[in-house]
């Protein structure tokens, strides 16, 4: 079993999810609503991220998509929300050769599934995931402003 270190928002957000799921018996969507709820929070590098990609009317505007999309999905999970986001933790962290996870893995996970809100709601708006991972693999090596074709 991988011992997953994962930032204490991340960690957080999560729980704070779990919480929210099971009191309103939502079963559609786990990682878009967390998504969702990272972009959201100005603290996270998801929403510094998708900030400097969207601007902050783009920002808000995909958080408000990627809720209306999750809440008209109609297709169950198969896992609890827990146990789905500890078996991504711990793929994504496998794959990752970061120290630990950051909200910015999760939404670029979201990304890269195609038929994921958070996708959808991006590709709406002009942007797909590798324009995103750009943006992220520029503000990690300092070069961020240099190259970017994002505005």
């Amino acid at each position: 079993m991988i011992n997953v270190k994962i930032s204490s928002r991340l960690e957080a957000t999560m729980a704070m999810m779990v919480f929210r799921l099971k009191r309103d018996g939502v079963t559609t969507c786990y990682v878009d609503r967390l998504v969702a709820e990272l972009i959201a929070d100005n603290t996270t590098f998801a929403s510094i991220v998708t900030n400097l990609a969207l601007g902050a009317k783009g920002k808000d505007a995909v958080y408000k998509r990627i809720t209306e999309i999750a809440d008209n999905s109609s297709a169950p999970e198969r896992n609890e929300p827990e146990q789905l986001f500890k078996q991504l933790c711990q793929r994504l962290y496998a794959q990752s050769e970061a120290k630990s996870l950051s909200s910015v893995h999760v939404l670029c996970w979201a990304l890269r599934n195609a038929s994921s809100a958070t996708a959808q709601a991006f590709r709406e708006r002009g942007v797909i995931a590798e324009e995103v991972v750009d943006v992220v693999y520029q503000l990690v090596s300092g070069e961020y402003g240099n190259k970017t074709h994002i505005e």
